[in-house]
């Protein structure tokens, strides 16, 4: 992997283990670290602050802190061959069978908090697969994603509600929502964190934009 060419799409396929498989089911994510390298991650960083650029034409940076862009991939030469790419393609097939498809690609520039929340109901038929990965170091004390393993798991009393309604100004369970016990994705450029779209997550404490880009798998 370290010696890929970013011209084009890899053919290095990962095929997860019946470990990483049974994390994904049980917990509702799982972290890959490394699956691209730094040139990789340099192209896919250009081309996309490209797209955040092109979208904020005639718009200041004040005026647009916030950019949510759907069809985002399709956008720029080589984002658009990722979701082809052996290493993304078959985490897919890994996890959700054969017959998945491609719901959507996004990109995001998100400045300050984002609430807990999943971005499918819990109790949904459909199976997901999110891929992401984010262009920027971050921690836990500057945006990085946090959820909270298992939260995509229907249950007959659902005891995280007040996490799936809460806003900028909720208290669930009395305390803040980013004192809520979580796992935190850290990550640097070149990592990668899957989790189902029912998993609820969140981000708080970033003082700088942040970008996260994302490819829906449905099963």
């Amino acid at each position: 992997l370290q010696e890929s060419n970013p011209s084009s799409a890899l053919e290095v396929a990962i095929m997860l283990t019946d470990e990483q498989i049974a994390h994904f089911n049980t917990f509702g994510f799982l972290v890959i670290r490394q699956l691209f390298n730094t040139e990789e991650m340099s192209t896919m960083t250009r081309e996309a602050m490209e797209i955040f650029e092109e979208d904020r034409v005639g718009i200041t940076e004040l005026e647009k802190e916030t950019q949510d862009i759907v069809q985002f991939f399709e956008r720029k030469p080589y984002l658009s061959q990722l979701v082809d790419d052996d290493r993304i393609y078959e985490i897919g097939e890994d996890l959700l069978g054969r017959d998945f498809i491609l719901h959507a690609t996004s990109g995001a520039r998100r400045l300050g908090d984002t609430p807990w929340h999943s971005d499918c109901p819990v109790n949904s038929p459909r199976r997901t697969a999110n891929i992401s990965f984010y262009t920027d170091t971050l921690n836990k004390n500057t945006g990085c994603l946090r959820v909270i393993p298992g939260s995509h798991i229907e249950a007959a009393s659902d005891r995280l509600e007040p996490l799936r309604t809460t806003n900028a100004s909720s208290m669930p369970f009395g305390v803040h929502p980013s004192e809520i016990p979580c796992h935190y994705y850290e990550s640097v450029p070149g990592d990668i964190n899957v989790f189902s779209a029912k998993l609820l997550h969140a981000s708080f404490n970033s003082m700088v934009p942040r970008h996260m880009h994302l490819i829906s798998f449905w099963g």
